[in-house]
């Protein structure tokens, strides 16, 4: 399912997605995937081999619209056990969700890890490339999470061609 994030600060149904796009959150069991991301960031928050929720966030997206996706996803996933961080991470715009005191990569790790909360959940991340715009899929794969890469925009399911899974720092 895919849930938007509207201006009034309430989420509007967009469809049974896999597909997160900016100011979205969503769910699926086995993958999801964030198109275009190039200046954003997205968060995936996996529950051990049951399932993953995310979102994804631009640059400019408000602290407060951050704090509730991060809620909506962690309460949609009842457990969290792994999060995992992709886009560019070490990027922001002036008064940008990623300037404010803790949300600065690293910090922005433990501090979600205490939003939701999931104090032992195992963060790890993938800075993006600089200047190049790519589709992200957030997977479970041999007992981890994963995330592959594409710079395909038309690889929108999780069984496209072009996909090259990435390591994890």
């Amino acid at each position: 399912m895919a849930w938007m994030l509207n201006g009034a600060m309430n989420f509007v149904l967009i469809g049974p997605l896999d597909v997160i796009r900016e100011e979205t959150v969503g769910w699926d069991a086995a993958a999801v995937i964030y198109p275009s991301v190039s200046s954003c960031t997205t968060v995936t928050l996996y529950n051990g081999a049951a399932g993953m929720a995310g979102f994804h966030v631009t640059m400019g997206t408000t602290q407060p619209k951050v704090a509730a996706l991060l809620d909506r996803a962690a309460t949609h996933l009842g457990g969290v056990t792994h999060i995992v961080h992709a886009g560019r991470l070490t990027q922001s715009l002036p008064g940008g969700w990623n300037t404010f005191n803790g949300l600065q990569w690293p910090q922005q790790a433990a501090t979600m890890r205490a939003m939701i909360p999931a104090p032992a959940a195992a963060s790890r991340s993938v800075d993006t490339p600089v200047g190049m715009q790519v589709n992200v899929k957030a997977y479970w794969h041999n007992n981890g999470p994963a995330i592959a890469l594409s710079p395909d925009p038309n690889a929108l399911t999780p069984g496209a061609a072009g996909w090259a899974q990435v390591a994890l720092t």
